[in-house]
């Protein structure tokens, strides 16, 4: 059958100290992306990422694998984003602060939607 990919995307729009994703979080995020879905990520986009992350990047970048590397994108601002996050996602399933021209308006409430609704329901079937 045909296999699926994973579009993942970090928005970093409100990032500050006081909320960040705490490492331990990230790292298991990261750990479960590549033991129980190896080669599945097709893309991952850092939006709107703060300069100390885009710095870090710069350091590690010429040692990471090159496959690794394509599948890492930054992306800043709307412009950007309609044209570079617009080829993986399509605006009828985006929201409007994920993609400038976003048509989905239902509120998610993400505790319900991730402890309450099954595994294998979408976000269409959800609402």
């Amino acid at each position: 059958g045909a296999v699926e990919k994973i579009v993942s995307v970090i928005d970093f729009g409100q990032y500050s100290n006081k909320v960040r994703m705490p490492m331990k979080l990230a790292k298991e995020q990261l750990v479960c992306l590549r033991d129980h879905y190896p080669e599945r990520l097709e893309k991952t986009f850092l939006v709107d990422a703060p300069f100390v992350f885009r710095a870090f990047w710069n350091i590690v970048y010429p040692f990471i694998d090159k496959d690794t590397k394509e599948k890492i994108v930054f992306v800043k601002g709307d412009e950007e984003k309609e044209k570079v996050m617009g080829k993986y996602m399509s605006k009828d399933q985006c929201m409007p602060f994920f993609h400038p021209k976003g048509e989905m308006e239902n509120d998610l409430n993400m505790k319900e939607y991730l402890y309450d609704v099954p595994f294998d329901f979408t976000f269409e079937d959800y609402c």
